[in-house]
């Protein structure tokens, strides 16, 4: 009797683990994959060839200057700006320097790499590669000085400038590549009615930089994610060519711009 209810229980298991590994060969076929203790992964298929693009989300401007704020505010501390100072309309004068560049600056990199496959190729790799060369550049514009005017006092007053000069640089200095070396196209669109995101089956223009930033085109066509390709036929350097062509966007038309384009030195010798 005992031997018989052993085998009938030794038959049902027998069953349940044919069927749980059956459910396990349809899930597997039908996408779902399992580690070796069982569990599903979701994400398994990205570690699969052909790798499916799934695209850079298009997060917005706070999102990403909240994630690199330490950046920004090591910036503003070695700036020699006080927090004090205003603008003639009134606002902070070091946040309309410094903080409200970025944020332009950011419109156009947004998350996109610096280079394929040399340094800072990773997503969000050309924003932490400039904001990291910026502050560079600015703590060694303290200790490097340009040739002088031949007056104490000029080269006194001319300090701010160049300083801020060699801050701007040190940020742009690779922006040239967005329209040298890149191409930014749209993997997905966000479907305002079911607020899913899906497949881009329209055509959609890729990303150019001298007409609007890459936010401003993901709104324009409801992108909710994107890629980037590198030009094959892309020249070693020639974005240092071409940096200039965004400076202006960056940098606005307010007091960044007079920053850089007052010179003390044509006041004081009229």
């Amino acid at each position: 009797m005992a031997s018989s209810v052993a085998s009938r229980i030794k038959a049902a298991l027998a069953v349940l683990v044919k069927g749980d590994n059956k459910s396990k060969e349809l899930s597997v076929k039908s996408g779902v994959l399992y580690d070796i203790y069982g569990r599903e992964i979701l994400d398994g298929s990205d570690y699969f060839h052909p790798n499916q693009v799934k695209g850079i989300p298009v997060f917005d401007t706070d999102s990403v200057l909240e994630q690199h704020r330490g950046y920004v505010k090591e910036i503003e501390r070695i700036c020699g700006v006080g927090d004090h100072r205003k603008t003639n309309d009134g606002k902070e004068l070091r946040k309309e320097l410094f903080e409200m560049v970025v944020r332009r600056f950011i419109e156009y990199v947004h998350l996109l790499p610096a280079s394929e496959s040399h340094h800072h190729s990773v997503p969000g790799g050309m924003l932490i590669h400039a904001l990291e060369t910026s502050s560079w550049s600015l703590r060694s514009a303290k200790n490097v000085r340009p040739a002088t005017s031949g007056r104490l006092d000029v080269d006194k007053m001319l300090e701010p400038s160049y300083r801020y000069a060699a801050w701007v640089g040190g940020l742009m200095h690779d922006i040239g590549k967005l329209t040298s070396d890149m191409n930014v196209f749209a993997v997905s669109t966000y479907d305002k009615e079911t607020k899913t995101n899906k497949k881009v089956s329209d055509i959609i223009p890729h990303w150019h930089p001298e007409k609007e930033s890459l936010i401003t085109w993901a709104k324009r066509y409801d992108i909710a994610t994107y890629s980037v390709s590198f030009k094959g036929d892309r020249i070693h350097n020639q974005h240092n060519s071409v940096t200039s062509s965004l400076m202006s966007p960056i940098l606005g038309d307010g007091v960044a711009l007079d920053r850089l384009l007052t010179s003390l030195l044509t006041f004081t010798m009229s």
